[in-house]
């Protein structure tokens, strides 16, 4: 039955064809590649780490942090791991609050102030 209604699509028959002079990949970057995608000229270039201050939303390295805070505790409370687990952790209680008893949430919520040490 269904099988006298299917239609054959059109293009299906119709497979492009490509040329044969298609360049090979060279080990050679381009030079517009260093101005786009800012890659490293030399040996020594050393990525630095930055992270969010929740306070104003602006990139800081460590150096700063310290400068700033007069130490790396701030620093090491922002740690993207543990930013990760206290979002994971607060999504849980708020899309879980309903179904979870006091005690499931005081233990995640243990579990989330564990982070800021």
């Amino acid at each position: 039955m269904y099988k006298d209604m299917w239609e054959e699509h059109p293009l299906l028959d119709n497979i492009p064809e490509y040329p044969n002079d298609i360049p090979e990949w060279t080990n050679d970057i381009p030079a517009w590649t260093n101005d786009n995608f800012f890659i490293p000229q030399n040996e020594n270039y050393v990525e630095v780490e930055k992270r969010v201050d929740p306070f104003d939303n602006e990139l800081y390295t460590k150096d700063e942090f310290i400068e700033y805070y007069g130490g790396s505790i701030f620093w090491d409370m922002l740690c993207p791991k543990k930013v990760f687990r206290r979002t994971m952790l607060e999504n849980m209680i708020s899309r879980n609050k309903e179904s979870l008893t006091d005690n499931n949430i005081n233990y995640l919520l243990d579990k989330m102030i564990e982070t800021f040490t």
